[in-house]
């Protein structure tokens, strides 16, 4: 009796990945899938191949964090210290995405260590900061982190 063999799962290739970079990142941040289902997803529709391990290593190079990490953080914390005391804080984005203020709340408050780091680099000039309220109110991304 034959053994019928079945195709192989080929992996992808640098070459995929680059063609298919936006379809990766557009799932995972714009869509907000796991790298799970951006990885089923990507089987499915176009026959790409890779391991979750591969998917984070990839998504991570291309800068395509859904989290807060601590130099975002840190340079939000020297932002705000320059900020005018009686002026309201215009909404920042990252990554096109509002941050939250709970949300980085929580981040300094497990990570105080970033609060003594923004002290000593001091607060950033007047010229880093960009108020992005106008944008904001036209409709640009509400995604928030």
């Amino acid at each position: 009796m034959s053994e019928v063999s079945l195709p192989l799962n080929k992996p992808a290739t640098s070459e995929d990945w680059e063609r298919l970079r936006d379809v990766v990142t557009r799932l995972y941040i714009e869509e907000d899938k796991t790298v799970g289902e951006v990885k089923r997803y990507m089987e499915r529709h176009h026959n790409f191949f890779a391991t979750i391990a591969t998917y984070k290593k990839k998504l991570g190079s291309w800068n395509a964090f859904k989290n807060l990490r601590p130099d975002d953080v840190l340079q939000i914390l020297r932002l705000t210290k320059s900020h005018d005391a009686d002026q309201k804080m215009p909404a920042l984005l990252l990554r096109g995405k509002i941050v939250d203020p709970r949300s980085l709340q929580v981040y300094v408050a497990r990570n105080p260590w970033l609060l003594a780091e923004a002290e000593a680099q001091g607060p950033l000039g007047p010229d880093a900061m960009q108020d992005v309220a106008e944008d904001f109110e036209e409709g640009s991304d509400s995604g928030h982190f």
